[in-house]
């Protein structure tokens, strides 16, 4: 006896072709997708104030103005800047900045 197959279970192999267009849809439609998630956002008043925050730090005129108006830091900003002279040369020197600039001019 010869066994039969139903019918539709049969699948013809799919071409190189087809699966390669069917690839290129999916990169269409996904590009598209971002497009328009792009234009609702634009469309945000998010991206608006993005930008005007960009606009204004774009349009700053005169000379820079230190944070603080005396231009002093605190002990603890003192101390991050030492920490990282002493990563960035490898050196050990104490938190005086009269022996750091001692140490630098005899860099060079």
């Amino acid at each position: 006896m010869s066994q039969e197959q139903p019918t539709g279970t049969a699948h013809a192999p799919v071409s190189p072709d087809r699966v390669s267009a069917a690839r290129r849809s999916r990169g269409t439609f996904a590009a598209i997708g971002v497009v328009l998630l792009a234009t609702i956002w634009v469309g945000t008043g998010a991206a608006r104030a993005s930008w005007e925050q960009i606009a204004h730090f774009l349009s700053l005129q005169g000379k820079p103005e230190p944070a603080s108006a005396d231009g002093s830091l605190d002990a603890e900003t003192h101390k991050w800047i030492f920490q990282a002279l002493r990563d960035i040369t490898g050196q050990t020197l104490p938190h005086d900045l009269a022996a750091w600039r001692h140490w630098y001019d005899s860099q060079r």
